[in-house]
């Protein structure tokens, strides 16, 4: 019997083999695919999940700290008011207790540095009455008194410039509105508004020498409406450098010394221009000179040694 006709002998084993190595495959893909759904399941309902509690958890946060914030800032400021109490009493540097003559910045320099501190509770102490506690007054006292039904905004006389900043708003372009009334004296009434301040010593400003208005003497009556620009600016520069460029005579050219005048300034694209008494013609236009600067402060301007009144304050920009 050759090679060939031997009987053929079977490995089992061996024919198992295939078999075992797809089982194998088989459940290694089928764990596979559990970790896999285990993964997807996670990232869709699990991570939303977690995410939205970490959310809600920083939103609680957040809203404890606003509480916690809004604590602290009712606490000092009831605090800096009891101070504010106690300096009215005890300091004698205390503003409210000044001569009106003494400007806040000659203020004398051994003042204690906590009142320097407090120094903006200090001008608001200024401010009398309810009418008056939109501005913030510089070397000057303001009062609201009424006048044939009129609420009217006085300032006190006192030797150099004087403000009432509107608090809280800066104004760029548009148009300043007011009531004013002055008085026929000499050098001792200039009334007005100044606009784009950075300080309490450098603005724009348009005022009126109601003294001037109805003058004989032309040079005087050509010398009502003033333009100025200060520091670099003032009116005795303009005067010597481009004479006569930013001032003008009143128009209407009836307006009395001691009568109520109505004020209108448009600050528009660089220019100024001052109507008054509605007037469709212009008393005064000029080219703004601090163009770098287009917003800043805003409020009523009096000059050296001038008191004046003032109603009807309006911005619309």
């Amino acid at each position: 019997m050759n090679e060939y006709d031997q009987p053929l002998l079977i490995d089992h084993e061996a024919s198992l083999l295939p078999l075992q190595g797809t089982l194998i495959y088989l459940n290694t893909m089928k764990q596979l695919m559990l970790i896999f759904n285990g993964l997807i399941f996670s990232s869709v309902f699990l991570l939303p999940c977690q995410f939205s509690e970490n959310a809600n958890l920083e939103s609680h946060n957040f809203q404890r700290r606003n509480i916690l914030r809004s604590e602290t800032l009712i606490q000092r400021r009831n605090l800096l008011n009891s101070n504010a109490e106690i300096n009215k009493k005890t300091d004698p540097y205390y503003k409210s207790w000044m001569p009106a003559e003494i400007h806040p910045d000659s203020v004398s320099s051994d003042r204690p540095a906590h009142i320097n501190a407090e120094y903006e509770i200090v001008q608001d102490s200024t401010i009398d009455t309810k009418n008056t506690s939109s501005y913030l007054a510089i070397n000057r006292r303001i009062q609201a008194v009424k006048e044939n039904e009129k609420l009217v905004l006085r300032f006190n006389e006192a030797p150099k410039e004087g403000l009432a900043w509107l608090k809280g708003t800066d104004f760029s372009e548009g148009i300043i509105e007011f009531d004013a009334k002055g008085r026929d004296l000499l050098q001792k009434s200039f009334i007005g508004v100044a606009f784009h301040g950075t300080d309490n010593k450098t603005y724009e400003a348009v005022y009126f020498r109601p003294f001037n208005f109805q003058s004989a003497d032309p040079v005087r009556k050509v010398h009502a409406v003033q333009y100025i620009s200060v520091p670099q600016f003032d009116f005795e520069t303009l005067r010597e450098t481009r004479k006569d460029e930013f001032e003008s005579a009143v128009l209407p050219s009836n307006i009395q010394a001691t009568e109520w005048f109505h004020v209108k300034i448009e600050i528009l694209k660089g220019r100024v221009k001052v109507y008054l008494n509605n007037s469709p013609e212009p008393c005064l236009d000029v080219s703004s000179l601090n163009p770098k600067v287009r917003t800043g402060k805003v409020g009523l301007w009096v000059g050296n040694n001038s008191n004046g009144d003032f109603a009807n304050f309006s911005l619309r920009k």
